[in-house]
């Protein structure tokens, strides 16, 4: 039953179902803001696929100011769903362990420790790794961003993006992008959209309430020891998958 929970709760929070309904979205039409045109990828479409809370939201809402345009939108993906052997797909992943914690955090079951739910997370995140794998292994245009060294400050993703695609950006656009983008003006924008749950979010750009950790929001503080050794365990049976993305958990 638990686990059913779990994968009705990440459906929901890849459609968007039962989010509120809200005019306010962080830079709802880039192409009006932008300095340059980015996207000359002909009928390509540009798609982030990652596992969950990698960095995928922040990764996605920079390609989307950079090659949005009105006919043609960047896609968001956790699931396999679409045929990406002809799209341009930026692959995000993250030390599992702080991905499956912070999946733990935001479902909001509360501070109690729940084995089931590990089990099921553990199990969601082996299976996005596993298809993170396969489109770097078999499509040519796919490109991998590390949440540590590429995501978590938006200058090195810039610049691996126009390394990856051979782009020079505007620095008027990255200083946009870094201003709107910070984690201060995400969480303001949080605020503003008076997202209390991370089920309420919009459409067009995904951040959700909750959506990023504060000393304020984490309920989960005082177990993280507990549960890391819990998802370490169960990641560990997996480890040549995930020493493939250069993380090990048997040092």
């Amino acid at each position: 039953m638990k686990k059913n929970v779990l994968v009705i709760f990440v459906l929901l929070t890849m459609f968007g179902a039962f989010s509120k309904v809200q005019a306010l979205i962080l830079c709802e039409k880039p192409w009006e803001v932008r300095h340059r045109e980015y996207n000359n990828f002909g009928n390509k479409r540009v798609f982030v696929f990652s596992p969950s809370r990698t960095g995928s939201t922040l990764t996605f809402n920079v390609l989307r100011f950079l090659f949005d345009t009105p006919s043609k939108r960047c896609i968001k993906l956790h699931d396999l769903y679409y045929r990406l052997d002809n799209e341009i797909v930026f692959v995000s992943v993250r030390n599992p362990i702080d991905s499956a914690c912070s999946v733990y955090r935001v479902d909001e079951k509360g501070h109690e420790i729940d084995e089931e739910r590990i089990l099921a997370i553990s199990n969601m995140l082996i299976k996005q790794f596993r298809d993170c794998l396969f489109l770097l292994r078999n499509f040519k245009s796919v490109y991998l961003l590390e949440y540590e060294k590429d995501i978590k400050h938006i200058p090195n993703l810039l610049r691996k993006i126009e390394m990856y695609l051979g782009l020079k950006i505007d620095y008027r656009d990255k200083q946009y992008i870094q201003e709107t983008f910070s984690k201060k003006k995400v969480l303001k924008f949080i605020q503003e959209a008076q997202y209390k749950h991370f089920l309420e979010h919009n459409y067009v750009d995904h951040i959700h309430g909750n959506h990023i950790l504060t000393p304020e929001n984490d309920i989960l503080e005082e177990i993280y020891p507990i549960i890391i050794e819990k998802f370490k365990e169960n990641f560990s049976k997996e480890h040549q998958l995930f020493e493939q993305f250069g993380y090990k958990f048997n040092e």
